[in-house]
């Protein structure tokens, strides 16, 4: 397993494949040990990209190269924005946000999330795709992430919805436990589209209750 010093340490020149194929699935058990039904997709766009597919079976990632069937979200980013993310300035950004409040270098705790497997068929039936820009203010620099749904073709250009976030707030926040609701209605966070199809996402994926608590319905 890959410890949380060396994960913050990587070099800013890992490949997309090592990354899919090597790093996520020798992470620690980020995610509560559950088993999803279907796949996540990582299309990585532009020269030395590619498109991974990953399953999680008791917490634990498995990943292959190549596009899922079975995909219950695609996620596509550049490969300058993946290398940003690994060892680039967004990783050091989270990491100078740690140090200001205090905090060791860690893992982000996904086992908050109030993940329900049985609901991962209609989370592939979810309509649109959702953008997540993070701005980074210190560099002036922006990243982008975009979430579209089922089996359809991965989407980057033209998302249904974008949430433009302030880096800093996203990492001090996610220290603090904030639920998913809350991140999204963050004082920094402007939204552009159908500006219902975040929360809208959410509740399919988790629940209403469940989402405004930031934790799995008891």
């Amino acid at each position: 397993m890959i410890d949380a010093e060396t994960f913050w340490s990587l070099p800013r020149s890992t490949k997309p494949r090592k990354a899919f194929e090597e790093i996520l699935p020798n992470l620690p058990a980020l995610l509560p040990d559950l088993t999803i039904d279907g796949s996540f997709s990582f299309h990585v766009c532009g020269s030395g990209g590619g498109e991974w597919s990953g399953t999680v079976t008791n917490g634990l990632w498995t990943v292959v190269a190549g596009a899922a069937d079975d995909a219950l979200v695609r996620i596509s980013l550049t490969r300058r924005h993946l290398r940003e993310v690994i060892g680039g300035a967004l990783r050091e950004r989270g990491l100078t946000v740690m140090k200001r409040l205090g905090k060791p270098r860690q893992f982000p705790d996904l086992g908050v999330l109030p993940i329900d497997p049985a609901r991962a068929p209609d989370v592939a039936k979810i309509p649109g795709s959702i953008a997540v820009e993070i701005h980074d203010r210190d560099v002036r620099e922006s990243y982008r992430f975009v979430l579209s749904f089922g089996n359809g073709p991965a989407v980057y250009d033209n998302a249904t919805t974008t949430l433009h976030v302030d880096a800093d707030e996203i990492v001090e926040q996610a220290l603090a436990g904030a639920s998913m609701a809350a991140l999204i209605k963050g004082s920094r966070v402007r939204i552009e589209g159908d500006i219902s199809l975040p929360l809208r996402a959410l509740q399919v994926a988790f629940g209403a209750e469940a989402v405004q608590r930031g934790r799995r319905t008891p």
